[in-house]
């Protein structure tokens, strides 16, 4: 699955669904759900599974969407699985090179005017 932070909800496609051959039922959705884009998606059902990462253990429901688009875990499961973020290769972001916000502002001084009711040397 890929980690999503922007999806609420955690999905798979119907055709990745069919591929795990899970003896558990779908039931019928009881949610809309839609695109980054604001395209609504065919949710075709859903279902609670049991989930097990290293030692936790949880009940977590997954959406089915019709097509073949990416697995994403969402949200929902990041609240409630707490991910070895190291392990996958994902670090900390620092802010190297900067000692100040000050200094920032300073370098970029014309970006930060109070002034911006005008944008020069453009054409409508």
């Amino acid at each position: 699955m890929e980690v999503d932070t922007g999806a609420a909800v955690s999905v798979v496609s119907s055709k990745t669904w069919e591929k795990l051959k899970l003896k558990v039922p779908l039931c019928r959705p009881d949610v809309t759900l839609k695109t980054y884009t604001n395209e609504v998606m065919k949710v075709i059902g859903e279902a609670d599974l049991n989930v097990t990462y290293r030692q936790s253990k949880h009940q977590l429901r997954l959406f089915v969407v019709e097509g073949s688009g990416p697995s994403l875990m969402g949200r929902d499961w990041l609240g409630k699985i707490r991910l070895d973020w190291k392990s996958l290769g994902i670090g900390m972001v620092k802010c190297v090179g900067v000692s100040s916000v000050d200094s920032v502002l300073q370098k970029y001084a014309d970006v930060f005017v109070e002034d911006v009711s005008e944008i020069k040397a453009f054409k409508a």
